[in-house]
């Protein structure tokens, strides 16, 4: 047997915790394998540490390559010809929190409330809120609950230092009667708020940074083993004792006590069925020997539906030179839709809307329902250890969704027809986020030559705007003819809608007589012995808010469990 006590499976945002947290007792080795590079003290790569997300978002070195998804049904995903469009998976220590925005929500205690009435007692509010304060150094406000001295930093830049676009939009918010809450993460009203972010001094502070310190990878009961790809699971019977790695051209067997899944909502379900864990019939269409027939892995996948407006920006509106956040202003309002949770919208204007010049003379409006009903399903599409799952997130199923995110947009469209944005933008479009949008967001040389003539083109006066606008980006008419048409707009939004890059519950906790749960609420896969998986996958249902801080708080807590130790004062 391996001297490994611990050995976790994935260096994202809740694996980099669990390592920090696991070994802080000198008693347990802990190994942790994660498939992309290291982020050390002092080497973290410039594109990720500068915090400027619209570099670290679309550069392919810190990516699963080439990953790809499908936004409809799992029947639409497996036709001939169907594609799909990229999605960013993060492949880097750190994970998502290593090229996301920054953003440093908790999500609402209803979110918890509900787990708890779900059979989970233990993630009601009252029981996780203890964990959000321990990852927590807030650097703008105190009180009872906020946190002081946690590993990642939460701060906000307050409306006089923002570009005039985004007052103009809080302008248009207090107007309306909005209230505005400076602190969004502890006052849980609907209302206007600066954004929170996990970033000091302009510096991002990912899960790897703020838990992997040079003195926590100095003790000698932690290894962390970067560009270590797991391809399967090994079991005896049904006690799970080790993996098959895959280092470089080396394939390696490492056997551990205990084994921690924490690859994410797409990728830890695919590890699971790849390891002969999921729904029995998929795995004899796999041809893969069922250890455990679990027929939740893969299923209950969620997210947060989104689509966009974009503006054209007047120069003095834009981003001032060195401010390095493309957001400032957040908006969280309930939909009052029948059947829908209090706080499950959210509006975001961006001041800018990419890295190079095109993108910061353009603005957004972004709209998200972030209280999602529709589920989609991860699936393998071959047994190959290679090869990337099948990801159909049938987005916009549910029609509440579906109605929320048009009535949404059609608060946007209004929002720009106000005289005070008006007035900082030359004109509006409807946004999009397909692949040709990713490829020039990409940070290469002749992306910025291309953005840079365009940009400079349209701000070449009024006359070429109005002539290269509607060729280069779309026109306002077209903009008119969607919002003037129920039926066009709602068409507009199910084809245009994108994920935010925060898919949850394919191996969802759940109670004993839960035919759909993977895990129990401590993280432990049901019908097998010594495997767990921490990460977002647990979420029985998605939270009202981004989830990297839901992702750090889960891992917090589990290390605890795991550790037998109380929950913290």
């Amino acid at each position: 047997m391996s001297d490994i006590d611990l050995l976790i499976i994935g260096g994202g945002s809740s694996g980099c915790v669990l390592a920090s947290r696991l070994s802080e007792d000198p008693g347990r080795r802990v190994l942790l394998l994660e498939a992309g590079d290291d982020t050390p003290d002092g080497q973290v790569p410039e594109v990720i540490a500068s915090g400027d997300p619209e570099y670290s978002y679309f550069d392919p070195r810190f990516h699963w390559p080439q990953f790809r998804v499908h936004y409809r049904t799992l029947a639409e995903a497996t036709a001939p010809g169907a594609g799909g469009r990229l999605l960013e998976q993060a492949m880097v220590l750190g994970g998502g929190s290593s090229i996301n925005g920054q953003i440093a929500f908790r999500g609402l205690p209803q979110d918890y409330e509900e787990w708890a009435a779900l059979g989970l007692p233990a993630w009601s509010f009252d029981k996780v809120e203890p964990y959000f304060r321990k990852l927590e150094r807030d650097l703008d406000f105190g009180g009872l609950n906020h946190g002081k001295h946690g590993p990642i930093p939460i701060r906000r830049l307050f409306p006089d230092s923002w570009p005039s676009f985004s007052r103009a939009c809080l302008a248009v918010m207090r107007r309306e009667g909005r209230p505005y809450i400076e602190d969004g993460v502890g006052d849980y009203r609907d209302g206007a708020m600066p954004m929170p972010f996990s970033n000091e001094k302009d510096r991002r502070v990912s899960s790897a940074i703020g838990y992997l310190t040079a003195a926590v990878r100095a003790r000698p009961n932690l290894e962390i083993r970067c560009r270590s790809r797991v391809e399967r699971l090994i079991f005896n019977g049904r006690q799970a004792v080790g993996v098959v790695a895959l280092s470089g051209a080396a394939r390696q067997t490492i056997m551990a006590h205990e084994i921690i899944v924490s690859c994410g909502a797409l990728n830890s379900p695919a590890l699971l069925m790849r390891s002969g864990i999921g729904p029995g019939g998929h795995l004899q269409e796999m041809s893969l020997e069922t250890v455990a027939d679990l027929p939740g892995v893969g299923q209950n996948l969620q997210d947060h539906p989104e689509t966009a407006l974009v503006g054209h920006l007047k120069p003095e509106a834009r981003i001032r030179p060195g401010l390095k956040r493309a957001w400032f202003l957040g908006m969280r309002y309930s939909s009052g839709h029948p059947g829908c949770a209090e706080g499950d919208m959210f509006a975001l204007p961006i001041n800018k809307t990419a890295w190079h010049p095109l993108g910061r003379s353009l603005c957004s409006i972004i709209m998200a329902v972030h209280k999602s009903y529709s589920r989609g399903v991860v699936r393998l599409r071959a047994p190959d250890p290679q090869s990337y799952p099948l990801v159909a997130f049938d987005m916009l199923s549910d029609e509440r969704d579906l109605a929320r995110l048009a009535e949404g947009m059609r608060y946007a469209y209004e929002m720009t027809r106000q005289p005070e944005v008006q007035a900082t933008t030359n004109g509006w479009f409807l946004g999009r986020n397909d692949d040709a949008v990713r490829a020039i967001g990409q940070p290469t040389r002749a992306n910025r030559l291309k953005t840079g003539a365009v940009a400079g083109l349209l701000d070449g006066g009024t006359l070429a705007r109005r002539l290269l606008m509607p060729a280069l980006l779309g026109s306002e008419r077209q903009l008119a003819e969607v919002f003037g048409d129920d039926r066009k707009l709602r068409d507009w939004v199910k084809e245009s809608a994108w994920s935010s890059w925060h898919p949850v519950g394919t191996c969802k906790m759940g109670a004993a007589g839960d035919p759909g749960a993977v895990v129990d609420e401590q993280g432990r896969v049901r019908k097998l012995g010594g495997l767990r998986v921490i990460d977002c996958s647990v979420m029985p249902t998605i939270v009202s808010a981004n989830t990297n801080i839901p992702a750090i708080m889960i891992a917090e807590k589990l290390a605890d469990v795991i550790r037998n130790r109380p929950i913290p004062a």
